[in-house]
């Protein structure tokens, strides 16, 4: 039975991958490509992917109960006959509460401990292992990589805390209680995609900026001068470029000045 269970419990798990994959072939197919008649077999493909996963959760969990019942059953039964072959002078020094509290909520945290702890920790595991090995298929550099700001500076830190925070609740690793009690940035009123296109890179020591370097400050015009190198000019390559970590602090030839976006 306790294979059934953690057997349930990874399928069910399994069917966590489905739905970004969906929701991907609906936004590449169906939204961007214009292709409205493959949005019905993905929805139904979602619907049933819910419908698995939920029907395992149940069964899981009928299962599990079982399971347990029958295992702090047993706990209780081996420590009562063991209690049964102590000597008399044992209990005298022995509360009668601490014995109750042992045999009712003792053996209960037990079973806890070894039933639900195993299953949840195969299945945090399992759900790491997914995520991540969907998210290198998909792209190894944004799995491995998360700019969380200047290396150097507190609020550093912080980025990168509150992203793991927040990625932890998002894969269902932690509960939403639990975020907002150690997520430390307030979210954003609005999120903005941006995109590397190319790097800027030093070819000597006389490099310097002739705009000022400002992390994610905005060059609203293309072909506006943002830096020189001898007699070589870059000038953004369109509209509202964004520069990212710019600086001429320890900078050799060869090395990155500045990222457009």
């Amino acid at each position: 039975m306790g294979a059934s269970t953690l057997a349930c419990a990874i399928l069910g798990t399994l069917m966590v991958i489905v739905f970004p994959a969906v929701t991907k072939r609906i936004i590449d197919e169906v939204l961007t490509k214009h292709h409205p008649e493959r949005l019905t077999p993905l929805v139904l493909i979602a619907a049933l992917a819910f419908v698995v996963q939920h029907g395992l959760d149940a069964i899981r969990i009928i299962l599990n109960n079982t399971f347990e019942q029958k295992v702090i059953f047993d706990l209780r039964s081996d420590l009562y006959s063991h209690i049964q072959m102590l000597p008399l002078r044992w209990f005298d020094n022995r509360a009668t509460g601490d014995l109750m509290t042992r045999v009712l909520e003792d053996v209960t945290a037990v079973e806890r401990m070894l039933i639900d702890g195993i299953e949840q920790g195969v299945i945090a595991v399992l759900q790491v292992l997914l995520v991540s090995l969907v998210m290198f298929h998909s792209s190894p550099k944004l799995a491995l990589l998360i700019e969380c700001g200047q290396h150097w500076e507190r609020a550093a830190a912080d980025v990168a805390i509150d992203t793991l925070v927040r990625f932890l609740g998002l894969t269902g690793l932690a509960d939403a209680a639990w975020v907002q009690a150690h997520a430390r940035l307030p979210l954003p009123k609005v999120q903005r995609l941006v995109r590397v296109t190319e790097p800027v890179v030093a070819r000597s020591a006389g490099f310097r900026f002739l705009v000022p370097a400002v992390g994610l400050s905005v060059v609203p015009k293309a072909g506006t001068p943002i830096a020189q190198d001898g007699d070589h000019i870059w000038v953004t390559p369109y509209d509202d470029a964004v520069l990212v970590m710019p600086g001429t602090r320890n900078l050799k030839p060869g090395g990155t000045a500045v990222r457009m976006l």
